[in-house]
């Protein structure tokens, strides 16, 4: 793919040009104290959802974990950085340690989404905002991606096949 200046202002990707890296990430690799986790989150806007938040300051914690977070805390999943205090900063400092705890010990437990007995999602834990939901522990994260993928796989082929057909 060719990125000139006028899709990528910090670098261009074009042959013959010189390689340049993308700009480093401004994320902090837990484990993280609540002080610095209320620093971090606290640089961005107040009116900004704490979700939003954790997952652009917290390296490793994507929009669906920092939800998960967010609930394994006992917090308001629409709760904006304003709304939280020293506790609430405490709460969510001590989901993401567990987190990075479980990470470091390969404490994983690969789990599928279920929806309509299709797989709809997949995680290396069983996720918090998946409470009710229809779930299938896997024996390691790459039976769970290829259980998912060929299922997605498949669906796509049959609705090809029906639009070709319908057409």
């Amino acid at each position: 793919r060719r990125y000139d200046s006028r899709l990528s202002r910090y670098r261009e990707v074009l042959p013959g040009v010189p390689y340049l890296p993308p700009p480093p990430q401004e994320r902090t690799l837990p484990p993280i104290s609540e002080e610095q986790l209320a620093a971090l989150l606290l640089e961005e806007e107040l009116d900004l959802l704490v979700e939003r938040a954790l997952s652009r300051r917290v390296a490793g914690v994507s929009p669906q974990l920092a939800r998960n977070t967010i609930l394994a805390a006992g917090l308001d999943p629409l709760a904006t950085l304003d709304s939280l205090g020293e506790l609430e900063f405490s709460r969510l400092s001590q989901q993401i340690n567990e987190l990075a705890r479980r990470y470091t010990a390969g404490d994983f437990q690969p789990t599928l989404l279920y929806r309509q007995g299709q797989p709809a999602d997949f995680a290396a834990l069983p996720l918090s905002i998946w409470q009710g939901e229809d779930l299938q522990s896997v024996p390691s994260m790459g039976a769970a991606l290829d259980l998912y993928y060929q299922t997605r796989q498949a669906t796509q082929q049959f609705t090809s096949h029906q639009h070709s057909l319908t057409k």
